[in-house]
Order: structure tokens, then sequence, then C-alpha cells
């Protein structure tokens, strides 16, 4: 019977262990992107080790300069789960994928004149492509999403989920917010597609969007 036990003991470690290992300031192929968008300041994590979500962000104000010197002091960093929340999850028959170290590369790009960053990763057939990029001084950041069916035999369906760090305060159509004392953080989606709020109000998925061979 004491087998039965062991599973859920090595879960509970390799969580722990994996909020410890992404929190640390320097790891193995880890590189750092900072982007501002008026007082707000965005640190995306990019990593190569597959310790976590490889593409991840940390939020901050950028007044506030103590802030960033620790991660536990952002605004979307909730005591052990870290900042996973940031990531995006592309799913194909019910299967959530995200961006691992070994099959992600990031960079620095220009997207109609505004440096951003990019991401690459793929979701089994399927080419991620993400780009974020402050659009405004009004602390609003642009996350684009391509999704490319670069390697399909045939056609399928594939879902996004987008995540808020907490539960919603506000939460309406394409709208998700959070507020405290300190900070207001909003998660909107732009476009014409299938979308609905979670019941926890803490995010959205879009979906299910179908895809064919070839199709970007």
């Amino acid at each position: 019977m004491k087998t039965i036990i062991i599973p859920f003991l090595f879960l509970s470690i390799v969580l722990s262990a994996q909020t410890t290992f992404t929190d640390r300031s320097y790891f193995y192929g880890r590189d750092y992107f900072i982007l501002r968008s008026g007082r707000a300041k965005m640190i995306i994590q990019a990593d190569k080790a597959d310790v976590g979500p490889a593409f991840s962000y940390l939020l901050f104000d950028s007044q506030e300069t103590s802030q960033t010197s620790s991660k536990g002091k952002a605004f979307n960093y909730v005591p052990d789960k870290g900042f996973s929340s940031s990531a995006l999850e592309v799913s194909m028959k019910k299967f959530p994928f995200t961006a691992l170290g070994h099959n992600t590369t990031t960079r620095w790009v220009v997207e109609n004149g505004v440096p951003g960053v990019e991401a690459i990763w793929w979701a089994s057939g399927i080419k991620v492509r993400e780009v974020i990029t402050p659009v405004s001084l009004n602390g609003v950041f642009r996350r684009s999403i391509t999704l490319e069916s670069a390697n399909l035999a045939g056609e399928d369906t594939v879902s996004l989920r987008l995540k808020l760090f907490a539960p919603a305060t506000y939460a309406k159509n394409n709208v998700l917010i959070y507020e405290n004392k300190n900070v207001s953080v909003s998660l909107s989606v732009a476009g014409n597609y299938p979308l609905k709020i979670s019941s926890l109000k803490e995010s959205f998925e879009i979906g299910p969007i179908s895809v064919k061979p070839g199709e970007k």
C-alpha cells in the first residue's frame, strides 16, 4: 500500500523544485528581456532548461526600483506557484502544451517600428509564435499569437488559454480585471474567436479553432 503514496510525494517535490529553479536570478541558458509601457515594467524570462514554462513574464512598477530586487515582489507572483500563469497554453485534443526550453527560441524583434520580444515554440504539429510589444505609454502591452500548422497530417482543432494570476474582480465578455490597493491588471482578447471565461474568472479559453495542414 505504501507504493500508492509515492507518486503524490514525488509530484509535491517536483512542483516545489520547479518554483525554486524558476525563481533563481541566474540559471543555465536563462535570458531576460525588459519592456516598458509608462510606469509598467515587464521582465520577460526565457529559459533553455525545462524547469517550467520557457516563456513567461513578471510585472513591476518602474518607479519602485526596490521592487525588482526580488521576483517574489512582482505583481503577478503567487507564492508556491510563481509566475507560470503568464505562460500561454495551446491545447490539442484537450492536452495542454506550453513553451519548453528545449524547443523554444527567443529574440528581440521590431514589429511596426516598435521593439518587442519573440518566442517560437511547438505544440505537437503546431508552430506557435508569440510577440510581446508595448503599444502605448499607459501600461499596455500587446501579445500577438500566430499558429501555423507546419507539421500536421490532417485537419485538427486547437484552443488557447491565457490567465491572470488571481481570480478577476471584474469579468465580462472579453475582459478580465484584477484590482487591489497597489495595482490594477487587466487581460483582454481581440478578434472574433470563440471565447469563454473560466468558472473561477482567472482565465480565457479561446477556441476551438479549426486548423488545416499548411494553414496560418
